[in-house]
């Protein structure tokens, strides 16, 4: 196995587990939030969560060739992978573009709804919070991001090593 591949396996993995995480979450959230942004963010995770175990059924397949693949699974593939490399490129975006907000900012944020003195801690320590995760929301949009590109590129090698097995199986027909 290569590195390649075996980034694209962990990459998956570590996907599924992150968002089933933040599922989890939303839903706990789902109980005092307003349900339809609430609603909206677990279909983005559930495209995302599709994209993974597509992937999986696509590394399970590169491993052992012999398992057939249901039909229309490249294209549900490439259409899934669409959809969560949008989904990965906007929270990346989003990410990056609050690490560009200013101090002031967070501080007025966190005034108006009252968070340093109902949670004991600093603006500036919450501010630092808020940062961090910033920055950990931008290592996932980019790694669901990578995934979905490198899910593009087995994709292509799953369907070339497919199409010169069909190829070959013609050829031998009499």
């Amino acid at each position: 196995m290569n590195f390649l591949f075996g980034l694209f396996r962990f990459l998956t993995w570590g996907n599924i587990i992150v968002l089933g995480l933040f599922s989890v979450i939303m839903l706990m959230a789902a109980i005092v939030l307003p349900f339809a942004p609430v609603l909206v963010m677990l279909i983005m995770f559930g495209t995302v969560i599709m994209h993974n175990v597509l992937c999986l059924r696509l590394q399970k397949n590169l491993l052992r060739p012999a398992q057939p693949m249901q039909p229309g699974f490249s294209t549900q593939m490439i259409m899934i992978s669409v959809l969560a490399f949008i989904y990965g490129v906007w929270v990346l975006g989003t990410a990056l573009k609050m690490q560009t907000v200013p101090d002031e900012e967070w501080i007025r944020g966190f005034s108006e709804q009252k968070i340093p003195g109902a949670t004991g801690a600093s603006t500036q320590q919450l501010i630092a919070v808020m940062k961090v995760w910033m920055i950990l929301l931008g290592i996932h949009g980019a790694a669901i991001a990578a995934n979905c590109v490198l899910s593009s590129f087995y994709l292509n090698h799953w369907k070339k090593e497919h199409a010169a097995a069909e190829n070959n199986d013609k050829f031998l027909d009499i």
